[in-house]
């Protein structure tokens, strides 16, 4: 991956970045003033806002495989998606709230006495603002999958076995990238109908549907990221493929081509591999180099 690709990305990143931060401070001023600092410091740490801006990148790529324009409501509907998912990761990671409680795409109750939660129902409400009316009907399948597995996955500092901690990092991770991939493509059918995980790069079992691709790349990019914080995991005592077994960087590199072939079964070659090129950057070691940058730059 040459340096000049990196550098583009990076600065394709860093533009969309401080416009998301542009976009969100608008809103909550204009909308929902009372939450302007509680925003703020939510927003002065980067990571925060380093993953609506990936999480647009990733969905301007999952338009593209369907030759869609990625177009401005798209792009904010990622920002705004991006921002709520990272809310409410942190918030039942600490154990603050129920996964039921910030049930993305869900009519969750308006009231709370938690500052960061009546944040996330901003910006989960403008979310359901951006997207088709009947939205929520026609993809309800995919939304539940994945707030149950946002409860899931909640639970992974529990007594499971390896197993099950596989089955739950499948499912954190694929289910959202398919729900993106709805976001982004309203007009196609939910993907996740008629079709059970199967991620077996082992014995290289590849998807038979464009679902179980898509699916399949999810659970790449979270199995990266499992490895860039396994040691930090194992200091919170949660359990991934990483703290359970060997599994380590020349195991991403080598999936990847797993990856590659399963997504080749429903797409063109040329396109899987921006595809892919980019999901390599959007792994763990690439948000950590966003992240210096981001301090660097102060957007």
């Amino acid at each position: 991956m040459g340096l000049l690709r990196l550098y583009r990305m990076m600065d394709k990143y860093s533009i969309r970045a401080r416009k998301a931060d542009e976009i969100f401070s608008r809103y909550i001023k204009t909308n929902n003033p009372a939450l302007i600092s509680v925003y703020d410091e939510w927003a002065s740490i980067k990571r925060n806002i380093n993953c609506p801006a990936l999480t647009s990148l990733l969905g301007e790529r999952l338009c593209e495989l369907e030759k869609r324009v990625f177009d401005l409501n798209k792009r904010n509907v990622s920002f705004f998606a991006g921002a709520a998912g990272r809310i409410s990761d942190d918030l039942i990671d600490d154990r603050i709230v129920s996964a039921e409680e910030v049930y993305f795409l869900g009519d969750n109750k308006k009231e709370s006495k938690n500052s960061k939660q009546l944040l996330f129902y901003a910006f989960n409400d403008r979310t359901i603002e951006l997207l088709p009316k009947d939205f929520m009907e026609k993809f309800s399948d995919i939304i539940k999958l994945y707030n149950d597995a946002q409860r899931e996955g909640s639970c992974l500092s529990g007594d499971y076995d390896f197993q099950r901690i596989k089955e739950v990092k499948d499912k954190t991770g694929g289910y959202p990238i398919l729900l993106l991939y709805n976001l982004m493509n309203p007009e196609e059918r939910d993907l996740s109908v008629n079709f059970s995980p199967n991620y077996d790069s082992q014995n290289w079992t590849l998807p038979k549907t464009k679902g179980e691709a898509i699916f399949n790349l999810g659970v790449f990019m979270s199995r990266a990221d499992d490895v860039y914080d396994k040691e930090f995991d194992m200091k919170q005592g949660i359990k991934s493929i990483a703290t359970e077994s060997d599994f380590g960087w020349k195991d991403v590199r080598r999936e990847i081509k797993y990856i590659e072939a399963g997504l080749e079964r429903f797409y063109p070659k040329e396109s899987i591999k921006e595809t892919i090129d980019d999901c390599k950057m959007m792994t763990g070691k690439m948000t950590l180099m966003l992240d210096k940058i981001a301090q660097r730059l102060r957007f």
